[in-house]
């Protein structure tokens, strides 16, 4: 359930509230240029989505933004109670900034996802495999959306 919640909100709620947002502030459509080689190749789409997307980023993004930084950023403002707030809006905002390549659009969804994940984490109790396989679920389907020509490159 904890796996389960988090890719519906990521994959059905989340577009519908981030694409307004993204028209009012005039920004283009994902930058996917450089996954547009998923469309021709079917070994750059089993490379990118399995050792990429569900080792790189499904894995070690969650280790890495929710499991480290997030609790490190916790600890840093103390024992405030807005502390795990913060906490999760620093790696929200990095994980952003971390999804540059993806244009203002993909930081203001990575961002968005940040905050979903964050809020999981802190309600499943700090639990990171729930996280993991959302992510990697998440991913899987982004890319095998690319693959066809259903996401397109802006």
């Amino acid at each position: 359930a904890w796996s389960f919640a988090p890719v519906v909100a990521l994959l059905l709620l989340l577009p519908v509230l981030r694409q307004p947002r993204a028209a009012a502030f005039g920004s283009p459509p994902h930058a996917l240029q450089r996954l547009g080689v998923l469309q021709g190749d079917p070994i750059q789409y089993w490379i990118r989505l399995l050792p990429l997307g569900w080792g790189t980023a499904a894995f070690g993004e969650e280790l890495l933004y929710r499991g480290f930084l997030n609790s490190r950023l916790t600890q840093l403002f103390g024992t405030s109670p807005l502390a795990p707030i913060l906490g999760g809006l620093g790696q929200a905002a990095l994980f952003g900034i971390a999804h540059l390549y993806l244009g203002p659009t993909g930081v203001l969804n990575a961002f968005a996802i940040g905050l979903v994940s964050a809020g999981v984490y802190a309600a499943d109790g700090r639990k990171l495999w729930p996280l993991i396989v959302a992510h990697g679920l998440v991913d899987t389907v982004g890319l095998t959306a690319i693959r066809p020509g259903l996401a397109h490159s802006s």
